[in-house]
């Protein structure tokens, strides 16, 4: 278990955090998000042991990130994606790319060939493996990061702003990946995203303003709240939109995240209503 309390961070006399706490459970997939300059990143820096607590603390399975010389095993146990997927490579080639990792901590080389291959199974990148990470894609250069960390065989990763730079099928691609972790291998996600569509697929979602928790609980339930949405400078996802417009005007329909269960919800309500009129 991931566990913060009482997390506090200022630069220059600004607050970036402001007392968090919070949890997070392996084998579930976390959403945390929040405007630009929310405090997402910082947060994120904090579970991974690059930034350490100005007050409070961060532990991971009961390591605490401030114990310098547990630095290494909180790294191995919780890895972490970021925005680029060019700033990671640490290899030309693929499947170097991967051992780079377990190389690194000693590990034989039975054991690293193990590694890697499992790894990029596990990403769905297989048949990259001998590849120049040049000449991959946006998603590929990240599914190649993605397997970079499984190689370490995690129990959480971290994803801040994994997508942002990505076209949406690469995105898809990413998340698909990232779902199948979740659900196969038992791993904790922490999905960092300004993309309120990407939080639907989440066990779980955080928001975060100006530093501090406003919200945690279900996508159903945060997605509900369109006061606090607004004033955390979010926006629902269009289905969810969709389906707010129409019970302010009075039509009686749940709120649906995806396009598919807000076509489905649309198609019953105008049965019902073809129905009364009869």
């Amino acid at each position: 278990m991931i566990e913060i309390n009482g997390l506090c961070r200022s630069y220059n006399n600004t607050e970036v955090l402001k007392n968090v706490t919070l949890s997070f459970e392996p084998g579930t997939l976390t959403a945390v998000l929040g405007r630009n300059g929310s405090g997402k990143s910082t947060l994120a820096r904090h579970i991974n042991a690059i930034l350490l607590p100005q007050r409070g603390y961060v532990r991971v399975d009961r390591l605490d990130t401030s114990d310098d010389s547990l630095v290494y095993d909180i790294r191995e146990r919780v890895g972490m994606v970021f925005q680029n997927p060019e700033s990671q490579a640490a290899a030309s080639i693929v499947e170097d790319d991967t051992a780079f990792a377990p190389e690194n901590l000693g590990l034989d080389t039975d054991e690293i060939i193990k590694r890697v291959d499992t790894a990029l199974r596990d990403a769905g990148i297989e048949h990259l493996r001998k590849k120049p990470i040049s000449a991959l894609s946006g998603g590929q250069k990240q599914l190649t990061a993605v397997a970079g960390i499984l190689a370490m065989r995690p129990g959480y990763m971290i994803f801040d702003e994994g997508t942002s730079m990505l076209d949406p099928e690469s995105r898809k691609r990413v998340m698909d990946c990232v779902i199948r972790l979740k659900n196969e291998l038992g791993i904790g996600i922490i999905w960092i995203t300004h993309y309120m569509e990407e939080a639907i697929a989440a066990d779980r979602v955080i928001i975060i303003d100006r530093g501090a928790i406003k919200a945690d609980g279900t996508p159903e339930d945060v997605f509900s709240d369109t006061e606090l949405i607004a004033d955390s400078g979010l926006e629902l996802p269009p289905s969810a939109r969709l389906c707010m417009r129409l019970i302010k005007e009075g039509f009686d329909i749940p709120l649906a995240l995806t396009a598919e269960d807000c076509a489905k919800e649309i198609h019953q309500l105008a049965q019902r209503l073809t129905e009364e009129k009869r």
